[in-house]
């Protein structure tokens, strides 16, 4: 697991103003919580390692899909809103981010691209710190729970067939 530097942590607290707390233990930000938008912090996860691996040696550890990624901070919902609705629209609000990005088997956009199932990983991942697998077979069974037929489907939701 990647582990924060003591200048790192410095470089966080200092750029990310809009967080109004952060949780540290063992060098590990576990939770931020946002005030001022959706997309308040999409800036400083950028600027958050992509992999643990060095993009020089990604060809020869990795193979042709590329690096898994790195597990981002938990997104907390700001308590004067609604956490489910909140979840949701932060979902589309990273998928958005993405649109226009090439259809490539890779596990972070910065390979390339990214295919479906790695493209759900990875708005989970970086835009909530929820990480799961990119393997489409596992995402259906692991990623939430099964939606009865006559449920509403809402944003945010993936559905599998």
């Amino acid at each position: 697991m990647y582990k924060l530097s003591l200048s790192l942590v410095v470089f966080l607290l200092a750029f990310h103003v809009e967080a109004v707390k952060v949780y540290f233990s063992n060098s590990h930000i576990h939770g931020l919580v946002y005030q001022k938008s959706l997309i308040s912090d999409f800036e400083f996860r950028d600027k958050l390692p992509k992999t643990e691996i060095p993009k020089a040696d990604w060809k020869t550890c990795c193979g042709k899909y590329g690096p898994w990624p790195f597990v981002y901070p938990l997104a907390v919902a700001p308590v004067q809103y609604d956490k489910l609705t909140w979840l949701r629209d932060r979902v589309i609000a990273v998928a958005k981010k993405y649109i226009g990005l090439p259809y490539m088997h890779k596990h972070i956009p910065e390979a390339g691209g990214l295919d479906c199932s790695n493209l759900t990983s990875w708005v989970y991942n970086f835009g909530l710190g929820i990480s799961f697998t990119s393997n489409i077979r596992k995402q259906a069974y692991i990623a939430g729970r099964k939606l009865a037929v006559s449920e509403k489907k809402r944003k945010g939701d993936l559905l599998y067939f």
